[in-house]
């Protein structure tokens, strides 16, 4: 019941941690003790929100350690991992996590865990921090609604075609292709669309017979259920006017604004359609900024080369004042980010709008943004 993935996608897909937690808790008995060594991802990915939300309920947790900077953790791995050692009865009132492995390490309210439904292993203040900065002040997600970019479901048909098919072609942006208040495309798209990312009704004739070669894998994508065989897929908001795109896997928060209007962001970017360009510039200055990167990374699910996934619910998570969209001082960052150094200066005013005092910063700052 905990194990057992949803719908469709990747993040859908079951993991068999949660199995082996699931059964081991199952054949406790009452007041008995489980131990396990976990991918630390299961802390906040939301395929492991299940069995997050059960052991909250119904288990005594003594420990959830991250161990991705532990130098016992050192094996060989493509993962890091998280200790939980949890038991098998109600957590009495007022019950403390600790937080590390060794016996004077932090220790968090397990009860506290029921709000954010992750299990967030940063030091408890920077989590009062966080929770603070969400009482406070409403959600990225409540105003700016963020998907994955364009999908095509067999790369090797669409991108960086012969280079006579180049006239039906656009520029194709990838996670790898951004930096901070830079996008830079690095590949050649084959749309056989209108604007909007509608397909043709026809394909010209040197595409068919470009993708004549990949008519079995074309027909087998998974979201192709209908429809010329040449379409791609998540098209809208990859059409619109005005773009903020970030990297789903990056070792810090990414972002930046797409001023080209023919390009194609991919689907290891996220991209964010809004209503004008003031308010795209300083979304991306916005999310460039040190407090915000840090709070993003709590939740982010860790990934191996110290980078994180930055998907669309966790940057969805981080604080946004109303004030910030369309403010000017932002978007005046993001015009001369590519010139001057401005992280300090910007990552002050972002402190400064969200009332952070200097001793929460340094907190902040602490927030690891590489692993191992």
């Amino acid at each position: 019941q905990w194990w057992r993935g949803s719908g469709v996608g990747w993040h859908h897909l079951p993991d068999l941690s949660i199995a082996f937690v699931e059964r081991g808790f199952r054949l406790l008995a009452p007041g008995g003790t489980m131990s396990f060594l976990l991918p630390a991802k299961v802390a906040t990915a939301a395929y492991a929100g299940a069995a997050r939300s059960a052991l909250l309920e119904r288990s005594t947790i003594h420990r959830v350690a991250d161990l991705g900077h532990d130098e016992r953790a050192g094996f060989e791995a493509t993962t890091y991992p998280l200790a939980l050692i949890a038991s098998r009865r109600r957590p009495p009132p007022g019950h403390r996590v600790r937080l590390g492995l060794d016996s004077d390490a932090d220790a968090q309210a397990q009860s506290a865990w029921r709000a954010s439904g992750a299990w967030m292993t940063a030091s408890p203040g920077v989590q009062r921090i966080a929770a603070r900065l969400a009482h406070e002040y409403p959600r990225l997600d409540e105003q700016v609604r963020a998907q994955l970019g364009v999908k095509t479901g067999a790369n090797a048909a669409f991108l960086d075609p012969p280079i006579g098919l180049h006239a039906w072609c656009r520029p194709a942006l990838r996670g790898r292709d951004l930096r901070p208040f830079r996008a830079a495309p690095g590949a050649m798209l084959l749309w056989i669309a209108d604007e909007r990312g509608v397909p043709l009704k026809r394909a010209p004739a040197a595409v068919a017979r470009h993708l004549a070669a990949f008519e079995g894998q074309l027909q087998r994508r998974a979201d192709q259920h209908s429809g010329p065989a040449w379409q791609l897929f998540r098209t809208r908001a990859a059409t619109a006017a005005h773009r903020v795109v970030w990297r789903d896997l990056a070792p810090q928060l990414q972002a930046a604004v797409i001023r080209q209007h023919d390009v194609v962001p991919l689907n290891s970017c996220y991209v964010a359609a809004v209503s004008s360009a003031a308010i795209a510039e300083s979304l991306t200055a916005w999310l460039n900024s040190g407090p915000v990167r840090a709070l993003a990374r709590l939740t982010a699910e860790p990934a191996a080369g110290g980078c994180a996934r930055f998907g669309a619910r966790t940057v969805g998570m981080v604080p946004l004042p109303a004030a910030a969209l369309g403010n000017a001082v932002l978007a005046a960052f993001t015009h001369t980010a590519n010139d001057h150094d401005i992280q300090a200066a910007l990552d002050a005013c972002v402190a400064d709008m969200l009332g952070l005092t200097p001793a929460e910063c340094e907190l902040l700052g602490a927030v690891a943004s590489n692993r191992r």
